[in-house]
């Protein structure tokens, strides 16, 4: 066979040649960079687990002082119509005496 068809040997050592420097420098840049990918994709799936983790939480937060607001709403509202009707009760009371005073002096 032809010299120039055949594998490409470094004479002195008899061994296959490494690739060129540039070659062999594209290579660990390619592997340095699937690394870094892989470890930054890594680190952007573990924020987006904090970050859901936190809104989850803020949820939960706000559902209960949503709850805690509508409990004092409601107590608030049970208090006033008490008092109204404690207002009611005195004007009736009220009209009732100024009534029986009226009938007693009518006597």
């Amino acid at each position: 066979p032809h010299p120039a068809a055949t594998t490409t040997t470094n004479t002195t050592t008899n061994h296959p040649t490494t690739p060129p420097p540039t070659i062999q420098s594209l290579l660990q840049n390619t592997i340095t960079l699937q690394t870094q990918t892989k470890t930054l994709l890594h680190l952007q799936t573990q924020q987006l687990q904090q970050t859901h983790q936190q809104h989850l939480h803020q949820l939960a937060q706000t559902a209960e002082t949503t709850r805690q607001l509508q409990e004092q709403a409601a107590a608030t509202a049970l208090r006033e119509e008490q008092e109204e009707l404690a207002r009611r009760a005195e004007i009736a009371r009220q009209v009732r005496l100024a009534a029986e005073r009226e009938e007693v002096e009518a006597e």
